[in-house]
Parts: C-alpha cells; sequence; structure tokens
C-alpha cells in the first residue's frame, strides 16, 4: 500500500505577514517564467487602491481637464450625446425655477420698478 503525501504550500505575505495558501498569491508571467507575487490578493488590491487614489490627488488638474477635453468633443461630434445634455440642461433649468419661482419674479418685478 503507497501513502500519498499531500503537502499544501504556503507563503508568507510580505504586508501582513500572515502565512497564507499559494492559491491566494496572484500569478504573474514574466516572459515564459510564472511566478507568484509576495504580496497576498487581499494585500495587493488595498495597494493597488492606495496607489490609484494617490495618483488621482497629484493629477486631479490634468484628470479634470482631460474628462472636459473628452467631453467637449463628444459634444462636437455625436449629436445624440449634445441633445441629452441639452435635455439635462432643460430640466435643471425648468426644476430651478419651479423651485425658486416666487423669488426669481419677486427680483423680475423689482427690476421693472427700477427700470434696470
Amino acid at each position: 500500500m503507497t501513502r500519498t503525501r499531500t503537502r499544501t504550500r504556503t507563503r508568507t505575505c510580505k504586508v501582513c505577514l500572515v502565512l497564507k495558501p499559494i492559491e491566494e498569491f496572484s500569478p504573474r508571467t514574466s516572459g515564459k517564467y510564472l511566478y507568484r507575487l509576495k504580496t497576498c490578493d487581499p494585500c495587493q488590491k488595498e495597494k493597488d487602491r492606495l496607489r490609484a487614489r494617490k495618483y488621482t490627488e497629484e493629477n486631479r488638474e490634468k484628470i479634470r481637464w482631460r474628462t472636459r477635453l473628452d467631453k467637449q468633443i463628444r459634444y462636437e461630434k455625436d449629436p445624440e450625446f449634445r441633445e441629452k445634455i441639452k435635455d439635462r440642461s432643460r430640466k435643471a433649468s425648468r426644476k430651478y425655477y419651479e423651485e425658486n419661482r416666487e423669488r426669481i419674479l419677486a427680483k423680475r418685478r423689482a427690476r421693472r420698478k427700477t427700470g434696470v
């Protein structure tokens, strides 16, 4: 009778320092070689999230301009998008007017009285 020995491979995460099964470490390829990261998946996910947040904070203005430019180009080239934006603007204006109708009308009356 043969004895089979089952051995689960483990690795210690370099971030949380917990011994975990090798399956909890993401595989990567470098050319023809396959290796696993030294950080476990949850720690790696947190690390990626923090890196993305840091990039966003450091490049906030750059990102803002890029999105603004993308919207401007799309507005010029895509008639459906243009209509959607115009419709959204009309709805917002209508809603604002309905919510502030009395104040707007009072301002108009005041302007008429002063002749401005």
